[in-house]
Formats: structure tokens, C-alpha cells, sequence
């Protein structure tokens, strides 16, 4: 019976674990200065909302932590409060270096860092 009941036990604090499973937090690894943030095969860590979604599906203002989390049409920029935003069109400041339609870059010119072909 005490074997039956460790068994049990064990199934529920380990069998219903959800991290990593989609709208569920991201299962963490690592250490405090290098965590890893994984979810099952298929899935992205939102690491802004720390929960696992389906990648590309950010819509313009959604929380993000990288380009992967938005529509493929958007991009992610660098910061604490970051939203998916549209990419930046030419002669657009780039300071981050990133963010500029396909077909542009990021380049350092006349008038500061600026999308350009």
C-alpha cells in the first residue's frame, strides 16, 4: 500500500507538469546569468510573457523577446517593453543596427545610422 501511494505521489507532482507545452511558462534550465528557455518541438519561448507559443504569430504591439515570437513580417526591437513593430523602410533610423526591410541594411551615414540599400 505505502508503494502504491509513493507511486501516486510521484505521478502527480511530476506527471502534470506543463512547462514547455503551448500557453504554458517556459521550461528553464541553465543558470541564473545563462538560463535556457525551452518548450516542446514546434513551440517558441516568449521569454517577455515567459510563456511558449506557436512561432509567428505576434500581431503589431504584441509582447515579444525576439523576431521569432512575431508575424514574419515584423521584427522585435532590442528593449525591455519591446512589441512587435513593422520593419523600418529605407532612410528610417536604425540605432539599433536591425529592423530594416528585406533588401536593406543598417548603415552609418549623413544622417546618423539609417536603413539604406
Amino acid at each position: 500500500m505505502r508503494r502504491l501511494l509513493c507511486a501516486s505521489l510521484l505521478l502527480v507532482l511530476f506527471g502534470c507538469d506543463t512547462r514547455g507545452t503551448e500557453g504554458n511558462g517556459c521550461d528553464v534550465s541553465g543558470s541564473l546569468l545563462t538560463p535556457q528557455y525551452d518548450c516542446d518541438p514546434g513551440l517558441v519561448c516568449n521569454v517577455a510573457l515567459n510563456r511558449c507559443e506557436k512561432p509567428n504569430q505576434g500581431s503589431v504591439g504584441a509582447a515579444c523577446s525576439s523576431d521569432r515570437v512575431c508575424l514574419v513580417e515584423l521584427w522585435c526591437p532590442v528593449g525591455l517593453d519591446a512589441g512587435c513593430a513593422n520593419r523600418i523602410a529605407e532612410g528610417g533610423a536604425c540605432p539599433a543596427g536591425v529592423g530594416c526591410v528585406a533588401g536593406l541594411k543598417c548603415e552609418k551615414g549623413d544622417a546618423g545610422v539609417v536603413c539604406a540599400r
